[in-house]
C-alpha cells in the first residue's frame, strides 16, 4: 500500500536518488499529499496476495480507464511507452474524433511492431521517439545481458534509466542507444481541446512530466504506472507522482495491484469528475472492485 510518510515536498521519498522532486511539491502542503496517498492506499484490494484478485484489479482499472476516455471524448490521446500500442488502437476505434499518438523509444520494439501492424490504417500515429524533458536525443538503456531467458532488448522493461539492481534480472549489461526525443508540450502546445494519456515508461515518469507542464493542465484522464520503491535510478516514486498530478488538478480515482511495490493509478481532472455520469461510472468501479463475483465489460458508456 502507499506509504504516507513519503512526502516529495521535502524530497524524503525512500529510494529517491537525486531526481528533481522539488517541482512535484510546489504549492502543496504535506498534509494534502498525505491525504491523497491515504485515499490511494484505501483503494488497494483487501486480499492482494491472491493472483486472481491482482488480475481482476487490473481488468477493472483498464475498463474504467477506457470508459472514462470515452466519456471525456478527448481531442488527443497519447500513449507514452506504447510497446505494441494496444491501448492506442482501442482508443482510436472507440473515439472517432480523437487524434491518437503512441510514443515508443525502444528501436527494437518499434521496428518489430511497425513492421507487423498497420497503425496508419487504424488511425494511430506510432512514433519512434522518447518523451523527455526537452527535444533532441536521449540515451535509452537496453538490457543486452541478464539472468532472463528472453531477448531483453525487445521486452517492455527497458528504460531511459538504469535499473537499481538486486531484482529478478540479476546482474545486467546494457546497450546504450541514442534515440530521438521530444516533449509533450513541444508536440501539442498548438492543439486545441482536452487530452488523455496512458503512461508506462519504466520509471522515467519525471523525465516525461518535466516536459508536460502545459499538457497536464489540459488532461482529463491519465493512467500511470507507479512504484513504491525504486526499481530504476533517480526515478520518481508514487508520492512524487501524486503530488505532481495534484498540482495540475488531477486526483487519484482508482488503482490496481500488480504487486505491492508496483501498480497503476488512474487520475482524473476535477472538471471531469464533477460530472454525474463520470461519478456513476467511478462508483460502479469501486462496487465491482469490492465484490468477488461481478465482472466489468469495459465498454464505452456513451
Amino acid at each position: 500500500m502507499a506509504r504516507t510518510d513519503q512526502m516529495p515536498a521535502e524530497s524524503t521519498a525512500a529510494g529517491h536518488q537525486g531526481s528533481d522532486s522539488g517541482r512535484s511539491g510546489q504549492s502543496l502542503q504535506r498534509n494534502e499529499v498525505g491525504d491523497l496517498l491515504q485515499r490511494l492506499a484505501e483503494m488497494a484490494p483487501h486480499d492482494p496476495l491472491e493472483v486472481s484478485v491482482r488480475h481482476r484489479s487490473t481488468h477493472l482499472l483498464n475498463a474504467l480507464f477506457h470508459d472514462l476516455v470515452c466519456l471525456a471524448e478527448p481531442a488527443l490521446f497519447v500513449e507514452a511507452g506504447a510497446f505494441e500500442a494496444e491501448t492506442s488502437v482501442r482508443v482510436a476505434a472507440a473515439v472517432p474524433g480523437c487524434r491518437v499518438v503512441a510514443f515508443e523509444a525502444n528501436p527494437y520494439v518499434y521496428e518489430r511492431f511497425s513492421a507487423s501492424t498497420d497503425y496508419t490504417g487504424q488511425r494511430v500515429e506510432y512514433r519512434h521517439q522518447a518523451l523527455s524533458r526537452e527535444p533532441g536525443e536521449v540515451p535509452i538503456f537496453l538490457i543486452a545481458s541478464s539472468s532472463s531467458w528472453s531477448d531483453d532488448r525487445v521486452e517492455g522493461y527497458n528504460s531511459l534509466l538504469k535499473r537499481v539492481g538486486g531484482d529478478w534480472l540479476g546482474d545486467v549489461e546494457y546497450e546504450e542507444v541514442a534515440v530521438p526525443a521530444t516533449t509533450l508540450d513541444h508536440e501539442f502546445t498548438d492543439m486545441g481541446g482536452r487530452f488523455a494519456m496512458w503512461m508506462d515508461v519504466e520509471g522515467a515518469t519525471e523525465m516525461v512530466l518535466a516536459g508536460a507542464e502545459a499538457f497536464l493542465d489540459r488532461c482529463d484522464v491519465i493512467k500511470i504506472e507507479v512504484e513504491e520503491s525504486a526499481f530504476w535510478s533517480n526515478q520518481w516514486l508514487v508520492a512524487d507522482v501524486v503530488a505532481e498530478m495534484a498540482r495540475h488538478g488531477l486526483e487519484p480515482l482508482a488503482r490496481d495491484f500488480e504487486t505491492e511495490e508496483q501498480y497503476n493509478v488512474l487520475f482524473g481532472s476535477r472538471e471531469l469528475i464533477s460530472r454525474s455520469d463520470v461519478q456513476s461510472r467511478i462508483a460502479l468501479h469501486h462496487n465491482q472492485a469490492s465484490a468477488t463475483a461481478t465482472e466489468s465489460r469495459g465498454t464505452c458508456s456513451t
